[in-house]
């Protein structure tokens, strides 16, 4: 690549240590970036399972050791200060941001340095189903951080309207959809298996994802199996379900997995 036309890009995302939609997101956009000749680097508050995937991808990760999830003011005013230090060094042409609170601070870290961000909405916190003063005040940071950021990116049209709704400028708000590669599009694969029909669901382990109503519908549906494909905090809670009703001998724990085109194709039915 030309010198000349070679961009250095920053992606800064809280979690390192678990892999997620937004992690995969930010992972293929950096490989992306680096085949195509730009300098690329990852900020995350953690390290563990998706910044030894960015490392295997050939990306640079550096870890800003306050920036957590959990939100505590004195932790994420070091955060701030950290964030805004690493940035300063890595003199970026862009910021990407992702996550909540990397999508806070990142954006006023960004403004105060002069430095151009976007900020991409993996799902807002003012969602339906949150508490409606949490709603409302987190509709109230998100339309207060608008300035500081040249566009928010929404992966689905339900968190385009939601930023719509919630207030956020048309001319600032864009949708655009995750990609997928042509082998990932392939279709479905003969099992040779007609016992039983098998489920997957390819998700991370949280509570918004709810997999203890999927194993209780489970449950009820003894000609299925089902195969999960993720980790997280919730994982430990869902194993234990499945082992409370019975259905350790139907249902799978994949964990994270490379492979999960083939998976796919591999089931009858995905659930999410």
């Amino acid at each position: 690549m030309d010198p000349k036309t070679r961009k250095r890009f920053v992606a800064v995302v809280t979690r390192g240590d678990e892999v997620g939609g937004a992690q995969i997101h930010v992972r293929d956009i950096c490989a992306e970036m680096l085949r195509k000749g730009h300098e690329v680097a990852v900020i995350v508050g953690s390290l563990g399972a998706f910044s030894d995937i960015l490392k295997a991808e050939g990306v640079k990760v550096v870890q800003c050791n306050n920036l957590r999830r959990s939100i505590r003011l004195l932790a994420d005013s070091h955060a701030y200060a950290e964030l805004r230090h690493l940035l300063r060094r890595a003199r970026p042409d862009l910021v990407i941001l992702h996550s909540s609170k990397a999508g806070i601070l990142g954006r006023i870290a960004s403004h105060s340095l002069d430095v151009p961000c976007v900020f991409t909405a993996h799902g807002w916190a003012f969602t339906e189903g949150v508490a409606p003063l949490k709603r409302w005040l987190y509709a109230v940071i998100e339309r207060a951080m608008v300035p500081l950021v040249s566009k928010i990116i929404n992966v689905s049209k339900y968190d385009q309207n939601l930023a719509l709704k919630a207030g956020m400028p048309a001319h600032k708000v864009v949708q655009i959809y995750n990609g997928i590669t042509p082998d990932d599009a392939l279709g479905a694969e003969h099992r040779g298996d007609s016992r039983c029909v098998r489920a997957i669901m390819v998700a991370r382990f949280g509570a918004q994802k709810d997999h203890i109503t999927l194993l209780q519908a489970l449950n009820a549906v003894p000609t299925l199996d089902l195969d999960f494909i993720g980790e997280g905090p919730t994982l430990a809670a869902s194993r234990a379900e499945a082992t409370a009703l019975g259905l350790n001998g139907r249902v799978r724990f994949l964990g994270y997995r490379e492979d999960t085109a083939q998976c796919l194709r591999a089931a009858d039915i995905f659930c999410l």
